[in-house]
């Protein structure tokens, strides 16, 4: 392993990773001081656990920005896969318009959520930086490896999220579609940044190209798979896996996959936006080939990374999932990848956080204490089938406002008759507080929420074997799933028309991963018109909708202008605020 980059950058990845705070209990070591040296924590496996232990903290790192400006939406990753939600369709707030700080403007310019964001992403990947800088994999002991690859697994799914995130794609919108065009940006990710960098090259580092950063990506993958073996399985679900290596895996064929299948109509866009692959795996960067040559061969391959993950572990039950005391705050037996909250201190602020913006039976949280309820939108409501038990996670429009023991029974929720009769219609009760304690903050802030489950795997097979013309295998895969959502089992789908499966699937996915921040990836991934024109129970000013077969444009996240100025070499998206059906823009 190379070491000469900036030394200053090596020990600084290494001791914020160690001094972020909040280690989780399952740490027995003491956690050492920030007087570490590179040769200490190259030659130290403790050390370097509790390094990779600090990374798994960060990603519940209350206030990484270090401004109390920014408190409110600096709240680890948990944020992200909130705020990712509220730019989709049917993630929306109830009454209370006055807590509404997030919407689809957040990702304009002027918004302090950007400067966040890029920073909150690039100190992850800085301090997975750390930790695969000093192990040296020639002389590193299988312990060492064994954190190396999970380092790399940490960085390839930050790295895969903002590509997905601040690539700009089509709108549909001619003058802001137009800026692009002429910033010469279609196709381009983000700027990599690596552990053998120094200063100069993080200051003058280009945007990736899309498929030079999945091969990026993909090289941090199989070298991952490569260091644990295809069966190591993690003693702790806060850490990833080989078998989190297969699904991210299976994510990212899926995105390479639906590139490949991208009509677009502009040549100019072609070299970097399009399907041309073979220039870029000809290019002699250091990173595995794709290996490639079709939308069908990437398909194949998500198909089979996803179903090399699903013998490993079991559906969510509906007992599992409607559990009053541990629903979605535990990881259960389906879970193949959680973060967590172990300790108040992480998360000082119990109304900036997942539990406190997110959870319904808090007492003392956002949802409940100030009217806010995060809500599934009324259209997609009404789209789950009557059989269907994941129903019960929102409140029904007839069922709101009514003090009964039989509504608390009916929701197993853990309000009495008269608190119960306080929440919204369409009220989430998927996300239940810790403990199942809706009074003690220290109780109820703590707990998991997945970042990755193996409900996930069945879709994304489904989808590519769908593509592929494998009927068969894609129809098992999507009732294997729902057949264990509906209550008597009846499901059953579809796949000979292509188009009228995929959009089932889609729809059946998003009411499945409501509240987890995959949805959005799937909106921009195939174009997906977002329209809150007809959810009646969203806020007036969030009922925007975008141009059919196109990309949201709030959905292109922009790059904070301190970033370009500091990497020159790094150009930013066009501003996306303002851009919707009702602007006539």
């Amino acid at each position: 392993m190379t070491m000469n980059m900036n030394l200053k950058y090596t020990i600084y990845g290494a001791v914020m990773a160690i001094t972020m705070g909040g280690f989780t209990s399952c740490i027995d070591e003491e956690s050492p001081t920030d007087q570490i040296t590179t040769a200490q924590v190259a030659s130290d496996v403790s050390t370097q656990k509790n390094v990779l232990y600090g990374i798994a903290a960060y990603m519940v790192k209350y206030n990484a920005y270090g401004s109390t400006g920014y408190y409110y939406y600096d709240w680890g990753y948990p944020n992200e896969m909130f705020f990712r939600d509220l730019c989709t369709q049917d993630f929306v707030y109830s009454k209370n318009g006055t807590l509404n700080y997030w919407s689809y403007k957040e990702n304009a310019s002027s918004s302090g959520y950007e400067v966040y964001r890029w920073n909150y992403y690039y100190r992850l990947i800085k301090n997975c930086n750390g930790l695969v800088n000093i192990i040296d994999e020639s002389t590193a002991s299988a312990e060492s490896k064994q954190y190396l690859a999970q380092a790399l697994l940490f960085r390839a799914m930050a790295y895969m999220d903002l590509a997905r995130e601040f690539e700009f794609k089509p709108t549909g919108y001619a003058s802001l579609d137009a800026k692009a065009e002429t910033n010469d940006i279609w196709g381009l990710t983000v700027p990599i940044v690596t552990e053998d960098m120094d200063v100069d090259d993080i200051q003058n580092n280009k945007r990736a190209p899309f498929f030079t950063m999945y091969r990026f990506i993909m090289t941090d993958l199989q070298k991952a798979k490569q260091l644990l073996g295809d069966e190591f399985t993690s003693s702790d679900c806060s850490l990833p896996d080989s078998y989190v290596a297969d699904g991210l895996m299976a994510r990212a064929w899926l995105e390479i996959g639906s590139r490949m299948d991208t009509n677009v109509e502009k040549s100019s866009q072609l070299s970097n936006y399009g399907s041309n692959i073979s220039e870029y795996d000809a290019i002699n960067n250091g990173y595995v080939k794709l290996g490639v040559t079709s939308a069908a061969d990437c398909y194949k391959k998500a198909a089979e990374c996803a179903v090399a993950v699903i013998p490993h572990y079991s559906i969510t039950t509906q007992e599992e999932w409607t559990d009053r005391k541990t629903g979605f705050n535990t990881a259960t037996s389906s879970w193949m990848w959680r973060c967590r909250i172990g300790d108040i201190s992480q998360e000082p602020s119990y109304y900036f956080s997942f539990p406190g913006t997110v959870c319904s039976e808090a007492l003392s949280g956002l949802p409940y204490a100030y009217n806010a309820y995060r809500c599934i939108s009324n259209t997609l409501y009404e789209q789950i089938g009557a059989k269907d038990w994941r129903k019960l996670s929102w409140i029904a429009p007839d069922d709101a406002g009514k003090a009964s023991s039989e509504m608390v029974s009916k929701y197993n929720s853990l309000l009495d008759k008269s608190q119960f009769s306080n929440l919204d219609a369409y009220a989430n009760l998927k996300f239940r507080p810790g403990q199942g304690d809706i009074s003690v903050t220290s109780n109820w802030m703590i707990g998991d929420l997945p970042l990755m489950r193996v409900e996930e795997m069945y879709y994304i097979a489904a989808e590519a074997y769908a593509r592929i013309g494998e009927t068969g295998l894609a129809e098992s895969m999507l009732d294997t799933v729902m057949k264990a959502r509906y209550t008597d089992g009846s499901y059953t789908s579809d796949a000979s028309d292509l188009d009228y499966f995929i959009k089932e699937l889609i729809r059946e996915k998003t009411i499945e991963f409501w509240g987890e921040g995959l949805t959005y990836f799937d909106y921009k991934r195939l174009n997906m018109k977002i329209d809150r024109t007809e959810v009646s129970n969203t806020l007036e000013q969030n009922q925007i909708s975008s141009k059919e077969n196109y990309c949201a444009p709030w959905l292109n996240f922009f790059i904070y202008t301190s970033e370009t100025n500091r990497n020159k070499a790094c150009v930013a998206n066009p501003d996306p605020s303002g851009y919707t059906e009702q602007s006539g823009k």
